[in-house]
C-alpha cells in the first residue's frame, strides 16, 4: 500500500503553488508516486477478482461432488463414494459416467 509518507509527499506538492513547483525532479517524482499509487490500486483490484473466482471455483466444485452423492445414492452404488473421495482418477471416471463434466453442474 501506498505509505502515509507518499500521500504527504502528493498532498504538499498539490497545495504549493504552480509557481514553486518548476524543479523537473520534483514534477517526476510526484507522477512517480502518482504511477505507484494506481498499480497499487489495479493490483488490490486484481486480488480482489482472484479471490472472487477461487470461491465461485470452491461452490462449483463442491455443487459437482454433491451431485456425484446424490446420483452414487439413487444407483445404489454408496459404497463406491469412499473409493471416489480416496482415488481422484476414479473420481474424474465417476464424474464423466454421470455426465458432471467440468461446467456442466
Amino acid at each position: 500500500m501506498v505509505s502515509f509518507h507518499e500521500n504527504r509527499i502528493v498532498q504538499v506538492f498539490a497545495e504549493l503553488p504552480e509557481n514553486l513547483v518548476k524543479d523537473k525532479r520534483l514534477e517526476e517524482l510526484s507522477e512517480i508516486v502518482e504511477e505507484v499509487k494506481q498499480s497499487e490500486e489495479w493490483e488490490a483490484v486484481r486480488m480482489n477478482i482472484l479471490e472472487i473466482g477461487i470461491e465461485k471455483g470452491k461452490a462449483e466444485a463442491e455443487t459437482r461432488m454433491n451431485q456425484l452423492i446424490l446420483l452414487l445414492k439413487e444407483a445404489n452404488r454408496l459404497e463406491e463414494l469412499v473409493r471416489a473421495a480416496e482415488d481422484e482418477e476414479y473420481r474424474k471416471r465417476l464424474f464423466e459416467e454421470f455426465g458432471l463434466g467440468e461446467g456442466d453442474s
